[in-house]
This record gives structure tokens, sequence and C-alpha cells, in this order.
């Protein structure tokens, strides 16, 4: 081999090792953030993008719920939770795991933005708007069939998300009056927020819940009162440098990304 061909072979390895490095140094810093549906949807996937070009900041998101997120956290396994939980609510939530914190006195929250809760349901389901009083009795098992609201002759299947305790925590706080959702045969277990729209749209009869931007066309979506709630974040103690950088951005640049 000539030494011309080994000087140009040298030169693609060094450009190719210096394009390396400048695409490492650009996303050397990571901030990890598990959390539920509604801040990874509302908040988080929305701003990740511009958020990472303009700090060179990169964010590591994990859609495990809230509960889950406050564990890894305690244990050091994220730098953030996130989710759509009051903390008092959340603790409560992690205790049904028979998890003990280590390290909740350290624990720093703060509202990053807010949610709403929609309600979707299979596509064959032509019901257009639903009371709160409906919604009560269609998630706790009360009504059982939706030809009962002037629908289909369809038994009525509640998908629940086994990754957004949050939110049907909440859902069942301020519109079932804390009763239970319906019972084992006549609801049906999806993860996260998506998976519970895939699996209401292959589900005849199903409803299910989902947050603001979970919209799309393979389900539908009844009017319904509005059900808001604050989207909460923790860290452990102050927020480092590169998780306030987030905060920050979310409350003054990003706010353009997260409100369309």
């Amino acid at each position: 081999m000539s030494n011309i061909k080994i000087i140009s072979i040298l030169n693609k390895a060094i450009l190719v090792f210096m394009l390396s490095s400048i695409a490492a140094a650009a996303f050397a810093e990571e901030l990890r953030i598990g959390g539920g549906a509604a801040p990874m949807n509302n908040i988080l996937l929305k701003i990740r993008a511009p958020f990472e070009k303009d700090t060179g900041i990169k964010l590591i998101l994990k859609e495990d719920g809230p509960d889950i997120a406050l564990i890894q956290l305690d244990e050091g396994k994220v730098d953030i939770a996130t989710g759509g939980v009051k903390p008092e609510t959340l603790y409560e939530l992690v205790a049904k795991k028979n998890y003990t914190f280590k390290n909740r006195d350290s624990f720093k929250t703060r509202v990053i933005g807010r949610d709403r809760i929609q309600v979707y349901t299979h596509k064959a389901i032509n019901v257009k708007s639903l009371t709160p009083s409906q919604l009560k009795d269609l998630f706790t098992g009360k009504i059982t069939n939706w030809k009962e609201l002037n629908g289909p002759d369809v038994k009525v299947k509640v998908i629940l998300g086994s990754k957004t305790p949050g939110m049907q925590l909440y859902f069942q706080e301020s519109v079932m009056d804390n009763q239970h959702y319906a019972p084992g045969d006549d609801h049906f277990e999806a993860g996260d927020g998506g998976e519970v729209q895939d699996k209401i749209a292959i589900t005849p009869g199903a409803v299910g819940l989902g947050s603001m931007t979970r919209e799309n066309n393979s389900v539908n979506q009844p009017s319904i009162p509005v059900i808001g709630r604050p989207i909460y974040a923790f860290t452990m103690g102050a927020p480092s440098p590169a998780a306030t950088k987030l905060f920050d951005y979310i409350s003054n640049e990003g706010a353009k990304f997260i409100e369309k």
C-alpha cells in the first residue's frame, strides 16, 4: 500500500474520530427523567428536541409512571421524577408498593405545568358527550352497556393503564367520589398512555383515560367537563444546574412548544 493511501486512510479515521468526539461533547451532559403520561406528552416530549439543540443537554425520558419514577429518584436512577399527582398522594401510591423511602426528606417539588384529562372510546361508540355522573357510572361499572347512554348495544369495557396511576387516581378522586374502578372482569389492563389508546382502538365497547395531547384518529373523544390537574417535578435536594436549565426553559423559551 502506498504512503498516499495510508495517509488518506489515516486522515479519514482522524476525521471520523473528531466528528464522534464533537457529537459526544454536544451531549456530554444528560438528564434522566422518569414520570407518567401527563408530563411526558404535554411537556417533555414537546420541548426535548429544541431544548437539546439549545443547551446540549440530552434528555433521557422514561414513561414508567410517577410512582416508579419517584422510587428511581430515591435510588439515584433518575435525576427528576414527574407526575400529575400531588406529592402526598404520590407518596401513598409508592407506599402501596411496599417501598420505604431513604431520602424522602430531601425531595424538592415544583409545579411545571398543567394537564387536562381526556376520555377516549372505541370508534364505534357514537356517544358524543358524557356528564360527570355518567363518567362516574361508566368507570365504576354501574353502567354496563353503551345502550344505557343511547349508544350501541355493546358491553362497556374499561381500559386502565398500569403506567398511569397518577391520572387514574386523580380521576377517581375528582370524578368517581373515590369509588373503585369497574371490577376485573369489566376492566382490562394496558401500559402507558399510548398503549391505553391502542387497546381502546382494538377493543369493542372500550373506554379509558388519557392526556390531552394523546389525541389521535384511532379512537373517539366525547365531550366531557374540564378535568385539570397540576404537573409536578421532584428532585433530590435543590435542582442541579442542568435541571435548573430545564425548568427555566419550560417556563420561558419552551412555552411556545408546550402550548401547541
